[in-house]
């Protein structure tokens, strides 16, 4: 029997059988009505087990209670529950086409498949209670499951407070009055919002295109739900408000954007209106969706509007915080004030695939890149030719010494690939994710503006050109960077160190960076160089003579005619040249103090000028600063000019690139891997956390299309609870570079243990537990995932190359769950008289199916243990221990 026929029999009968009827205590899961005719299909693609659950069991009971306590707020919609049923249904039969599975799901299988309970139980419970699901999607897309949980507890005590003054003997108000004395417990609500939850992650999948297109729009906004303080009242309005506008929209009824809830619903409900976006320029959004009108166009004006829309000009960045809500939840803890939440849907709402979490990470990598006009696409180039140069073979002459496709320099050369290969739309979507990686969660990788990653030290010319072994290509690219710089030239040298001598004794040459006229070259100008040595100390005339193959003029320098820091002085960068060619000394002589020049370093600087260091000296000559490179390697300098002092310059990534693909700079490979790797024997925090990222994506690599909180990205990798941060081989036979390419470079080999207390932080993007304690898990329910052993799911014989299957499906329970056996499961008892019914037979060659009668059936015994994560004070568990019962039955 129906509710609505129900509702016309109480009304058409006589006063004294309303009354009889509205004293009975009777339970709305009693009654079920035939799900319309556009939801049928996703009956169709659910399993039965799932079919009964929905359709008799406790979430069926509550969504007759949360519909008989809203329904009479609920505005009509019916071209809205029409709609939506059919685009549910396409959802359906879409998660349905593309489960795959290794083997069979076994003991699982009752639980296999798309969670569509919270909406087939609304389907079957009347329009109503498909309005609840729809406010059930809304909250689970942007808060949390305890936060929702928590809303969904508060709105209902409202709600039954205001139908407590309903009289019971209005017929009209039977089924009011039943639901202001009806009972719903927290675990109920909680139960309904996982189910929910589940489901947007199903339709998500099902769309990503349209989804995508949508997201592109939210992200550059800044517009939220409502401003209602009170949460009843802020909830009621976003949700109703949201229903009557997709209703005119389907309808062809254009409309144009007041708040961000019909925004907010499009993300969860999955129906995809066409947009046109006002800003300087106006934008039309097709999405082509058949369930909506080609007139249902949803406007987004000029208030709203951001970034790519108002200055397409600009560098692509997730602008904006998108929709936005914040509300003061009053049931989140036992005890205490109303906490505030505030919550963005670009990132709280948001979850991303591991390719995805790649482009986020590489922005991570180039945070504090300096650089104008630097750009994803100059990142992902430069990281490729990283690669590139450090796996190239050939150049290395020690074994082992690449680092591997699966290492993080490998997945993040990946990620670089796949950027720059992907077609535009999904590049746009890439470029977002690095600049919000770059610029909003360095702390993700542990990068600072302090500590920046070993990409961006590249940056500083000393660096990198320590990495070069040719100093004849280290003055050619110094030359050409010289020229780039800004200044005359003609103020600049390039003072490079000499290889020191049999009794450590270095020496220093000083090149021109421009030819400088010399009137024995043909051309009339030549380069110059002017280089100590030692047959210049031994009296040789002032001539050392010219180099045949570049045309450049060598002539001897006296090393008491410069003064410069000592290489290891942390303010060195100061060099004097007594005697110094007219090309520069007509451009500044000075007469001066050494301690003017040289400050608190004066002394040493006379040292290392073999003069007495307390006596006074005036030195003449032209004063050079150090303005790019290595003061003590390789680096040019710059006449100082009066005051004006040269600003630190770093290079750019082209100049990074054109070092790299130099064959004369003959960059060491093995000096190149040292460097990104950090080598040292202990591991800093920049290499562990590079060395979590990837471990995550070696796991997640063999989980299929599993998805990843966008929230993981705002904490700290190096906090993991579940990975050792002692990796260090202590093989005293390995090399100290060998150990840096096995162990920092590489991903860490998780146990089953470990590998579900990753997952577990990587679904709910906050719960970071240690892998103590989890060794006795055999599966892990959360979202609309099921992670089981694979132990349990593959035949003993075969090997399989992840500890882990993941399979689409939940056992229906808010929270992650983790599945654990019995201590001492049931056995049955032997009976010795039956001895006769094996025969113990030789194997005759011949693989039968001896197993074709006997099943696997789970069930659990209900002991809950919850897992303390470290919050105190809330009023659900996040995650828990589940104890599991495996039955076998022949």
């Amino acid at each position: 029997m129906s509710l609505g026929k129900f509702t016309a029999s109480a009304v058409s009968g006589t006063q004294e059988t309303t009354v009889a009827l509205a004293a009975l205590n009777f339970d709305f899961a009693l009654f079920k009505t035939e799900a319309p005719q556009e939801y049928k299909a996703l009956g169709s693609a659910l399993s039965p087990h799932r079919r009964e659950i929905a359709e008799d069991g406790d979430i069926h009971t509550t969504a007759r209670k949360l519909r008989a306590m809203f329904e009479q707020i609920l505005p009509a919609t019916p071209s809205l529950y029409s709609a939506y049923g059919v685009r549910a249904s396409e959802i359906a039969s879409i998660s349905l086409k593309d489960q795959k599975l290794r083997g069979g799901p076994g003991p699982f299988a009752v639980h296999q498949g798309v969670n569509g309970g919270s909406i087939w139980a609304a389907a079957t419970s009347g329009a109503g209670a498909v309005a609840i699901h729809l406010l059930a999607c809304m909250l689970a897309k942007l808060w949390s499951p305890s936060e929702a949980t928590s809303i969904w507890e508060e709105i209902v005590l409202r709600r039954k407070e205001q139908l407590a003054a309903v009289s019971g003997s209005d017929p009209h108000e039977i089924f009011a009055a039943w639901a202001a004395k009806s009972s719903l417990t927290r675990q109920q609500l909680a139960n309904w919002d996982a189910s929910a939850r589940a489901w947007l992650r199903a339709g998500d999948d099902a769309n990503r295109v349209r989804q995508r297109q949508l997201k592109l729009i939210i992200e550059n906004i800044n517009i939220p739900v409502n401003t209602k303080s009170n949460v009843y009242d802020s909830v009621i309005s976003a949700w109703t408000s949201a229903m009557i506008v997709m209703n005119k929209l389907i309808e062809g009824m254009p409309h144009s954007i007041e708040n961000g809830s019909i925004l907010l619903a499009l993300s969860a409900w999955h129906l995809f209106p066409d947009m046109s976006v006002l800003s300087t320029a106006s934008h039309f959004v097709k999405q082509g969706d058949p369930l909506i009108d080609p007139q249902g166009i949803l406007t987004l004006g000029l208030q709203t509007a951001h970034s790519e829309f108002s200055a397409p000009q600009k560098e692509l960045e997730v602008t904006g915080t998108g929709i936005t809500w914040s509300l003061p939840l009053a049931c989140y803890r036992f005890y205490g004030d109303p906490v505030r939440k505030d919550k963005a849907l670009n990132t709280d709402g948001s979850r991303i695939s591991i390719d995805q979490l790649l482009q986020v990470a590489l922005g991570c990598i180039f945070h504090g890149w300096r650089e104008s006009g630097f750009n994803a696409t100059k990142a992902a180039e430069l990281l490729w030719d990283l690669w590139k140069h450090c796996t190239e073979k050939g150049i290395s002459t020690v074994k082992y010494l690449h680092p591997s496709d699966r290492s993080w320099l490998g997945v993040l050369a990946d990620a670089a690939k796949n950027f720059l290969a992907a077609e535009s739309a999904t590049q746009k979507e890439y470029t977002r994710l690095f600049n919000y990686g770059r610029r909003r969660c360095p702390q993700f990788l542990g990068m600072t503006e302090r500590f920046p990653s070993p990409v961006v030290a590249l940056q500083q010319p000393q660096i990198l050109l320590n990495l070069a072994v040719s100093l004849e290509g280290k003055l050619r690219f110094l030359r050409k960077k010289a020229i780039t710089l800004g200044f005359d030239p003609q103020e600049l040298i390039i003072r490079y160190a000499l290889p020191a001598d049999i009794h450590g004794e270095r020496a220093c040459a000083i090149a021109t960076v421009i030819p400088i006229q010399d009137n024995a070259s043909e051309s009339g100008s030549s380069h110059k160089r002017w280089v100590m040595n030692k047959s210049a100390a031994a009296g040789s005339s002032g001539s050392v003579g010219e180099d045949e193959a570049n045309g450049e003029v060598f002539e001897t320098l006296d090393k008491a005619d410069i003064l410069e820091h000592s290489p290891n002085c942390p303010n060195g960068g100061i060099l004097f040249w007594s005697n110094a060619p007219t090309e520069f000394s007509a451009r500044k002589i000075v007469t001066s103090p050494v301690d003017e020049v040289f400050g608190r370093s004066a002394g040493t600087v006379l040292c290392r000028g073999n003069c007495v260091q307390r006596k006074p000296r005036i030195i003449t000559g032209v004063p050079f600063e150090c303005i790019l490179g290595n003061p003590a390697g390789a680096a040019i300098f710059r006449i100082i000019l009066g005051d004006e002092r040269p600003t630190g310059k770093t290079l750019s990534a082209e100049d990074i690139r054109t070092v790299l693909a130099q064959p004369s700079m003959e960059i060491s490979q093995n000096s190149l891997i040292r460097h990104l790797g950090h080598t040292k024997q202990t591991m800093d925090s920049r290499s562990y956390e590079l060395k979590v990222l990837c471990t995550i994506v070696n796991l997640c690599r063999h989980l299929g299309d599993v998805t990843i909180a966008m929230t993981l990205t705002s904490r700290s990798l190096y906090r993991v609870k579940w990975m050792a941060k002692t990796f260090l081989q202590q093989d005293s036979r390995l090399a100290p570079l060998h150990v840096a390419i096995i162990e920092v470079f590489e991903p860490l080999e998780l146990d089953l243990a470990s590998s579900f207390a990753c997952i577990a932080m990587l679904e709910s993007g906050t719960i970071n537990i240690a892998s103590t304690g989890l060794q006795s898990v055999m599966a892990m329910s959360s979202g609309d995932s099921l992670y089981i052993a694979t132990s349990l799911l593959s035949d003993p014989a075969c090997r399989w190359d992840s500890k882990i299957t993941r399979i689409r499906g939940n056992i229906g329970r808010a929270g992650i769950a983790l599945l654990i056996p019995r201590e001492k499961p049931r056995v049955r008892d032997v009976d010795p008289t039956d001895w006769n019914l094996i025969n113990h037979d030789e194997f005759d060659g011949v693989i039968t199916d001896s197993f074709k009668s006997t099943s696997l059936h789970m069930s659990f015994t209900e002991f809950v243990l919850p897992i303390d994560t470290g919050l105190r004070g809330t009023r659900d568990t996040e995650i828990y221990f589940l104890e599991t019962v495996i039955s076998v039955h022949d």
